[in-house]
């Protein structure tokens, strides 16, 4: 019995390294997509020292919540290389996704409150017959979206899988931490 025993249990922990090596190899056999932002790219890197100049730009917060700052990123003896754009973090009960928006995108997507803004008054005071959506998406997987349905007209953000829903008014915030974080980031 003694000796069955013993051999169950060297059995099992061969089975588990096994299953252990198995997964490893998974693991190591995936590929990682690629940074998507200059910023992403920067803060990726290892083996170097990279600063990072953080300026608050403000936190919307509805059903869930967004958060954004403007970002510097740096090398000592190279900040003429500045890498700049805005983190902004989704964020929803227990969860959370950060995006990355590289400066070439910032001016586009506050074009794009701006025109979703419009929109809204415009789907708002018109026909309500037609299901409606607008979507905005960085190369940073951060959407911007709004909806106009027969009952409701509603806005949400999303930052990877993770959501949050506010009202359309909150875009005319939304554009002042954007256009604020653009002034900001010229000036750096």
């Amino acid at each position: 019995m003694a000796r069955l025993l013993k051999h169950s249990v060297v059995a099992g922990i061969v089975v588990a390294c096994a299953v252990t090596a198995t997964a490893a190899q998974d693991k190591s056999g995936e590929k990682t997509a690629e940074p998507a932002t200059k910023l992403e790219s920067s803060l990726a890197k290892r083996g170097r020292l990279i600063l990072t100049d953080s300026y608050e730009l403000g936190t919307m917060v509805a059903v869930g919540e967004m958060k954004m700052d403007a970002l510097v990123i740096y090398e000592p003896g190279a900040e003429q290389q500045r890498i700049r754009g805005i983190r902004i973090v989704v964020s929803v009960v227990r969860q959370s996704s950060t995006s990355f928006l590289d400066m070439e995108e910032i001016d586009s997507l506050s074009k794009a409150i701006e025109y979703m803004t419009i929109l809204a008054g415009a789907w708002n005071a018109g026909n309500r017959d037609a299901d409606r959506k607008v979507t905005f998406s960085t190369r940073g997987d951060f959407s911007l979206s709004f909806y106009h349905n027969k009952s409701e007209t509603s806005g949400f953000a999303s930052s990877g899988a993770v959501m949050c829903f506010f009202e359309l008014k909150d875009l005319r915030t939304l554009k002042e931490m954007i256009d604020k974080g653009s002034a900001i980031l010229q000036t750096k």
